[in-house]
């Protein structure tokens, strides 16, 4: 049995040249005191990929709220200038209201624990929870069996990732072909495994999105869900 909580895992990104630790938007034409400051913040810059997400999932249930909801969080940030704690709280508010209209994008953990400079702003470790994601990077690309992806038609895919994450399929993944080692990556926790024996956690459900290609899938952690083979 298992309990689903799908992600809609589209990715509003501003610029192709954003990286895993920057925001959605490119740092190189940043020319606010509020841009300046979350190009200059890991967490900050965290946060605002985060909302990207949230603004694209919540303007699919009611893009004129949505996008009323984004001017009011834009307009409350550029308000604090260069303040970080004040981004932050600004930043945390605009996620709670977008939650509130249908997102299912969940605030890290360092967030609800303290402000900007209590996380890293990778995130690198696995998400826990559902509902829950994280940035990483891809590690690796291949099929199931740890050769090349595109060598056998029939070998399936495999990627891993930077926090030891790992996803797997029996069939060709054309998102996870498309991808390349290095790519940011944003991990999302969409379903555990329920009723499991001790020390078997197999088969929870994770949706990827790159944030190079803007492609997501589906996919779980082990080829056999847990009291398997």
């Amino acid at each position: 049995m298992f309990r689903f909580a799908l992600i809609a895992a589209g990715f509003l990104l501003t610029a192709a040249t954003a990286s895993a630790q920057g925001p959605s938007f490119d740092c190189n034409k940043a020319s606010t005191a509020d841009e300046i400051a979350i190009c200059n913040d890991a967490d900050l810059s965290q946060l605002d990929r985060l909302i990207s997400l949230a603004y694209d999932e919540a303007r699919r249930v009611s893009a004129a709220l949505a996008r009323a909801v984004a001017r009011e969080g834009l307009s409350a940030r550029r308000g604090c200038g260069g303040d970080a704690a004040c981004i932050f709280e600004a930043q945390v508010a605009t996620i709670h209201h977008l939650q509130r209209l249908g997102s299912t994008v969940a605030l890290p953990d360092w967030a609800l624990s303290g402000g900007p400079g209590s996380g890293d702003g990778t995130a690198g470790t696995l998400p826990t929870e559902v509902g829950a994601c994280a940035n990483t990077v891809i590690a690796e690309i291949t099929s199931r069996f740890q050769a090349d992806i595109t060598a056998d038609p029939d070998d399936g895919s495999a990627v891993n990732f930077a926090n030891g994450g790992h996803q797997v399929s029996y069939d060709k993944v054309q998102e996870i072909i498309r991808s390349r080692v290095g790519d940011p990556v944003l991990m999302c926790l969409v379903s555990i495994p329920e009723d499991c024996p001790p020390g078997d956690d197999r088969g929870r459900f994770y949706t990827t999105t790159n944030l190079r290609t803007q492609e997501s899938w589906t996919l779980a952690d082990s080829q056999h869900m847990c009291g398997g083979a």
